[in-house]
């Protein structure tokens, strides 16, 4: 027999896996500008002193910055509503304190 879910862990359920989907999101960009900051510091002897290379750089960090604020608020939220259904100190919540730490 399976077991039995009301409307109120659907809804946990769902907005956890939502919020979880915000966080891969993230990561997927952090990857892709990690990867296009590599591509673009390859071919450049002294970036330093060009100013295209610099402005391409400080552009993809910043993309990177925002994806970690993204990731880092997902995983915030995630806390707040597992802490708020199974405790602070469950081991949801503490595996996510981590993360939010790390």
């Amino acid at each position: 027999m399976g077991k039995k879910y009301d409307s109120e862990t659907i809804s946990f359920n769902l907005d956890i896996s939502k919020l979880k989907k915000e966080f891969n999101d993230a990561a997927t960009i952090i990857r892709t500008a990690n990867s296009e900051f590599k591509k673009s510091s390859a071919g450049l002897d002294d970036w330093s002193k060009d100013a295209d290379g610099v402005t391409a750089k400080c552009k993809q960090l910043n993309t990177i910055i925002e994806a970690q604020c993204t990731q880092l608020s997902s995983l915030e939220k995630q806390y707040k509503k597992v802490a708020e259904r199974e405790g602070e100190n469950s081991t949801g919540a503490q595996n996510l304190l981590i993360q939010i730490n790390n």
